[in-house]
């Protein structure tokens, strides 16, 4: 920033009219609020489900930002912790609510400083502490607002290059850790390109009255809710599959199997690979049910579906476990441990099955995998 302000001061594009004006310590300018307008007209339609959509996309960011920093500041990351990332959107859902009360700006959180996470390996908790504790002293020393409103444009610029390019290497490494079919690259591209063509301004120019145009010519807006639109119509799309509930009891094994045994055909399975799946549920069922506790009412769901890379399945329960991908084999059958024998069948199944994932929100635990 240093080395941009000398530019421009030589250039002749600097100008500090906010930083000589402003005083080095006072109070933040509350004479800006701009108050509640409680009217609604058909006009403000528009610019609410921009905003709508615009507060989708950031708690959809805010999820991959919250799994993005814990699996680089984490030690010996196992699973990402979803309890945490409801408290982190139940927290910025709560900023964002005072924050159009007061009439100030959105509170957002970013990822690109997270590759500098990873690459300084600075990853305490403290140091957030510490930065916010800077953040509130500067809001009360109005000539460091005033350097900030005088940078010049084309640093401005040169730091949005910076931050556009972690952005993307951060966007690319969340969209990576889900593996990608035919169906998410296509609803992916779609919705990129709408929202290029919407932030361009020529999307459809001259068709649509001007009080659309906060809601037709908004990137995130309209890119959002094309992926919200094709995400939902392939949620919707017949598949073959099936689903099942219940009791956590290994009484109710033989029904699980005869479900599954009862949709093979459908499912067009080889004998390998109904032996293969059957195997898997079979195990994960076992594992689900020794997991549970003495309350015999709860249900557990079993659901599978037919894809393009496979057959998914998925297990949910209504209590939590230890992580199914925790368990390794053991050095030496002769050695092995009781309980280590007792977990052979998991290890096992995590040779069976791909892309193996153990999810724990609000108490209840997901295992899905792929054959």
């Amino acid at each position: 920033m240093a080395s941009g302000y000398v530019a421009a001061v030589f250039l002749g594009q600097s100008s500090f009219e906010h930083s000589i004006a402003a005083p080095w310590f006072g109070l933040p300018a509350f004479s800006a609020w701009p108050g509640l307008d409680l009217s609604a007209a058909w006009g403000h339609l528009p610019l609410l489900l921009a905003f709508a959509m615009a507060m989708m996309a950031s708690a959809i960011e805010n999820t991959g930002n919250i799994m993005l920093v814990q699996q680089i500041s984490t030690r010996n990351f196992h699973r990402v912790s979803y309890d945490k990332i409801q408290s982190g959107l139940y927290c910025d859902g709560l900023s964002k609510v005072l924050a159009a009360l007061l009439g100030t700006a959105v509170p957002s959180t970013y990822c690109d400083n997270l590759p500098l996470v990873e690459i300084t390996g600075a990853a305490s908790r403290r140091i957030g502490v510490c930065g916010a504790a800077i953040l509130l002293v500067l809001a009360f020393m109005p000539k460091v607002s005033g350097i900030v409103l005088d940078m010049p444009g084309p640093v401005i610029g040169g730091f949005l290059i910076v931050m556009a390019a972690l952005l993307f290497h951060a966007g690319v490494g969340l969209v990576s850790l889900t593996r990608l079919n035919n169906q998410h690259g296509l609803i992916l591209g779609l919705s990129l390109a709408v929202g290029l063509v919407a932030g361009s301004g020529s999307f459809f120019p001259g068709m649509f009255p001007k009080n659309l145009n906060p809601l037709l010519q908004n990137s995130i807006a309209m890119g959002g809710f094309t992926a919200f639109f094709l995400s939902t119509v392939a949620h919707l799309m017949p598949k073959r599959g099936f689903s099942g509930v219940f009791r956590p009891d290994k009484a109710e094994l033989p029904a699980l199997l005869a479900l599954i045994a009862e949709h093979k055909k459908r499912l067009g399975l080889t004998q390998k690979e109904f032996n293969a799946l059957t195997l898997c549920c079979e195990e994960i069922f076992c594992y689900m049910s020794e997991a549970e506790t003495n309350d015999r009412e709860r249900s557990m769901t079993l659901r599978v579906s037919r894809r393009e890379d496979g057959w998914f399945t998925e297990m949910v329960c209504g209590h939590q476990m230890d992580d199914v991908n925790n368990f390794i084999m053991p050095d030496s059958f002769f050695k092995a441990t009781p309980e280590e024998l007792n977990h052979l069948g998991l290890i096992l199944f995590t040779q069976f099955a791909k892309d193996v994932k153990h999810i724990e929100i609000s108490g209840y635990s997901y295992i899905s995998f792929l054959i």
